[in-house]
């Protein structure tokens, strides 16, 4: 007997418009092949049947239409909606107005982890070690009392847009330049977040499932900095993830070889903050180390990057998951989630 295929809709960002996270807003010249390896991992997964919805000027009109056919949504517009990153969360909310089952978390999840800030408050509310921070408003004037090396960020935005080398400061002139290039050069209005800069390295936690039964961890991974120079500071900048050319390239991933107390520590942290802000199928957590190896949060990323060279894929390869697998598995999830599995 023949089992019919579960009916999924795709959506995905409207590659004719502008995206404002990449080099020139230019999305089409900087997918390096993201859409080539999804269509080829989905053509691995015969159980499930895709039809694809990318046109963002009649996106909910369309699937209007059509939700009636639909098993599921397979949610990767975590770029948001007309691809503007502060609308993810809208993407989601219009989907629950359709009536229309989805992948990943939900409005809260994507509102309350917009905001860097916000994600160590409630970590820091619920026992997790975060690291010291102020909040700039763009009104305000710089404070004179940093701790430094400080690491200076915007406080609500993803793919690190607006971290570059500058971003570690060691005195006020530098913090100065640093707030300038987010202002001037990435033209971010968003409030400033300047935080105590630790000296290890970037450890990375990713879960898979639901709270309370199905949730697990994957083998934590963490960035292996060696092939920089030794002038290059030690993080994951945007450098890293749009400049081809750069030193910040060049840096690799790997299972980490942290005491399983401390491994255990930082899942069971992860576990309380998935719980707390409600997320669901699949999520990745960013930690960083002291010069102690002591693991601190730094935030937690609900519908995260699916691109084939993304964190979440990269450490499920390592965890001996194919990139397909890794659809499949989150695909389960939300229909079970939804009991239809």
């Amino acid at each position: 007997m023949t089992t019919k295929p579960y009916n999924i809709a795709v959506i995905h960002g409207d590659l004719g418009k502008p995206y404002p996270s990449y080099p020139n807003q230019d999305w089409a010249s900087n997918d390096y092949g993201i859409f080539e390896a999804l269509n080829a991992a989905l053509s691995e997964l015969p159980e499930y049947s895709f039809t694809f919805f990318y046109n963002h000027d009649n996106l909910f009109g369309e699937l209007r239409q059509v939700a009636h056919q639909f098993d599921l949504v397979l949610n990767l517009c975590d770029d948001g909606y007309l691809n503007n990153p502060d609308h993810a969360a809208h993407v989601c909310a219009l989907l629950d107005m359709l009536g229309l089952p989805y992948t990943g978390s939900g409005v809260k999840a994507m509102f309350m982890t917009g905001d860097k800030q916000i994600q160590l408050d409630i970590a820091r509310g619920n026992g997790v070690p975060v690291p010291e921070s102020l909040l700039v408003q763009p009104w305000e004037p710089l404070p004179l009392h940093v701790k430094y090396p400080a690491l200076v960020k915007p406080n609500a935005t993803d793919g690190s847009l607006g971290i570059t080398r500058k971003s570690v400061v060691h005195n006020q002139e530098e913090l100065a330049e640093a707030v300038r290039i987010i202002r001037e050069d990435f033209q971010l209005a968003c409030p400033i977040l300047i935080q105590n800069y630790l000296l290890g390295t970037d450890v990375f936690v990713s879960l898979l499932g639901n709270a309370p039964d199905t949730l697990q961890a994957l083998a934590i991974i963490e960035e292996d900095y060696s092939a920089l120079p030794a002038d290059y500071p030690k993080f994951c900048s945007y450098e890293s993830k749009w400049e081809q050319d750069s030193p910040y390239w060049q840096i690799k991933s790997q299972v980490t070889t942290l005491p399983q107390a401390t491994q255990d520590f930082m899942v069971d942290c992860c576990k309380r903050i998935y719980t707390r802000l409600e997320m669901r199928d699949y999520g990745r957590f960013d930690w960083r180390l002291d010069e102690h190896h002591n693991p601190y949060f730094l935030e937690a990323n609900p519908n995260c990057g699916w691109c084939f060279d993304a964190h979440l894929v990269k450490t499920a390869a390592l965890n001996g998951l194919t990139y397909s697998a890794l659809l499949r598995t989150i695909l389960q999830s939300a229909l079970r989630r939804y009991g239809k599995l």
